[in-house]
């Protein structure tokens, strides 16, 4: 299994406090061994990463900080998180 860090995730990623990034390599190291394990809320991605699959770090921090980011800055991504049930739009 091949998995692909993008440039950005990169960049976020460094940000991250130790906290979840150990959480981070721990979920790494169970979609390594089973992709769809349960405790990974693991998802197709769509647009340009179609075709691609990716999990859930931790979701208190996704909806603290990314999720108000693609409501202000990319309403269509937070519309798409909001139609496949990732989130509800009354949560943020």
């Amino acid at each position: 299994m091949q998995i692909i860090y993008s440039p950005r995730f990169v960049k976020l990623y460094k940000r991250l406090d130790v906290q979840t990034k150990i959480k981070a390599e721990k979920k790494e190291m169970i979609f390594r061994k089973n992709p769809f394990d349960n405790r990974l809320q693991t998802h197709k991605l769509s647009g340009r990463f179609e075709g691609l699959w990716s999990f859930s770090v931790e979701v208190k921090y996704v909806r603290g900080k990314v999720v108000e980011y693609l409501r202000q800055r990319s309403p269509k991504h937070f519309e798409a998180l909001v139609a496949s049930g990732v989130i509800r739009s009354e949560q943020v």
